[in-house]
């Protein structure tokens, strides 16, 4: 998970995907989710931005909001 209001989040997922899939078993499925997508005023990271990291790098991706 990332927020998509705050890039630094954004720019740390390769670490993270690294360490998750360092860790885990191989078959097990990672979920990309872009949250605070009620914050769209705000937003640091297009959706085509993320979609496109999941899509290169085999996750699925989504977002959400907490909030709503």
């Amino acid at each position: 998970m990332f927020f998509l209001n705050r890039r630094s989040t954004y720019n740390h997922l390769s670490s993270w995907l690294t360490d998750a899939r360092n860790l885990t078993n191989p078959n097990t499925v990672i979920i990309l989710i872009g949250n605070k997508a009620d914050l769209e005023s705000q937003r640091d990271v297009t959706y085509e931005e993320a979609k496109q990291f999941a899509e290169e790098n085999g996750l699925l991706f989504l977002e959400a909001s907490a909030k709503t």
